[in-house]
């Protein structure tokens, strides 16, 4: 099994503010248990870890300055890391993409094989 860590400010790099919503819908996300984990959560730490990144929607609510991000899925490590290093270079990609079902599944099919 292929670990792959991704150190992070992406929250700072792509320039979110607290509370915005992820850059990725997962399946899994715990975006809708935020409010209910939070209180679970220090009020104050040095580096936020996300041992299981995914949509990454706590690493976006908290806006932590030093974080480190993983997944077992390579891709999705790839990708913030894209979007940490270029996020111009990505919103402008992504706003090219034209918006319908049929691209989706399109591309969905395409990366899935």
């Amino acid at each position: 099994m292929h670990v792959r860590f991704a150190e992070t400010q992406l929250a700072a790099a792509v320039a979110i503010t607290r509370g915005s919503p992820p850059l990725l819908r997962w399946a899994g996300s715990k975006k809708r248990q935020f409010n209910e984990f939070q209180k679970f959560f220090p009020r104050a730490f040095n580096t936020y870890v996300e041992p299981f990144a995914g949509s990454a929607a706590f690493l976006f609510r908290l806006r932590p300055e030093k974080s480190k991000i993983n997944d077992i899925n390579s891709d999705l490590c790839d990708f913030y890391r894209y979007a940490r290093s270029q996020p111009g270079k990505l919103y402008t990609n992504f706003a090219k993409i034209r918006r319908s079902a049929s691209v989706y599944y399109d591309a969905r099919s395409e990366f899935n094989g």
